[in-house]
């Protein structure tokens, strides 16, 4: 098995978190999708660990949560909230 370079590796993450799909960045990096997958596996359980390390103890008076109500609001549309969690009249923008 041979390991990919650094400088590719770097690509590939930063390819994902730009918004390319894994078979798109496997394409234009010419990397085995399964080696992306566990590199983002690595990459991510890193992330957790760096966050957890340095980010607690946070007093924050407001949160931008953009994406996790557009999440929600597929959800309401899609007539799935009940598996998922009980609409609440105070959850929401006011």
């Amino acid at each position: 098995m041979r390991a990919i370079p650094k400088e590719r590796k770097v690509n590939c993450i930063n390819g994902l978190c730009n918004g390319m799909s894994l078979r798109a960045v496997s394409r234009v990096f010419n990397t085995d999708r399964g080696a992306i997958t566990r590199l983002l596996v690595r990459v991510g359980a890193r992330c957790d660990e760096i966050m957890a390390e340095h980010m607690h103890d946070i007093d924050s008076k407001r949160l931008e949560l953009d994406e996790l109500w557009t999440f929600c609001g597929k959800a309401l549309v899609a007539g799935v909230t009940d598996r998922l969690w009980k609409v609440d009249d105070l959850v929401g923008d006011c």
